[in-house]
């Protein structure tokens, strides 16, 4: 991913399209028995067997009424604080579009390259 980040803003927009379509496939098909949820709680809890499934060391930071948050603790891409953080936010995409197709919504409230010790996630109902 990072090479293709030097393409600037089309490297950027073809990293977001593989991620939002390897995502729709592994959703959509029901690869690894995941399944689309219309609670958002279910919704982070199926995302999280799909994070499991390709051994992200992740925990459940807390939830409440709005949102289950969601820390990744290393990048399992590898990314550190001086690499991109565009390159970081497009490889993100999976994440969200994978959430998105579950029946629920995310926001990326910190990144690795964006300087934080680990990744932050929301997991939201649709449609926040």
């Amino acid at each position: 991913a990072r090479p293709i980040g030097r393409l600037g803003s089309f490297g950027y927009w073809l990293l977001r399209l593989n991620f939002r379509t390897y995502a729709n496939i592994l959703v959509r098909e029901g690869l690894y028995d995941v399944k689309e949820r219309t609670d958002y709680v279910e919704t982070a809890k199926e995302y999280l067997k799909i994070l499991d499934l390709f051994d992200f060391n992740v925990v459940v930071a807390g939830k409440d009424d709005r949102e289950v948050e969601v820390k990744i603790l290393e990048c399992p891409v590898g990314y550190g604080h001086d690499d991109d953080l565009e390159v970081c936010k497009a490889t993100m995409e999976f994440d969200h579009q994978c959430i998105r197709r579950l029946g629920g919504n995310s926001i990326l409230k910190e990144t690795i390259p964006g300087g934080a010790s680990e990744c932050l996630i929301d997991v939201l109902p649709a449609g926040s």
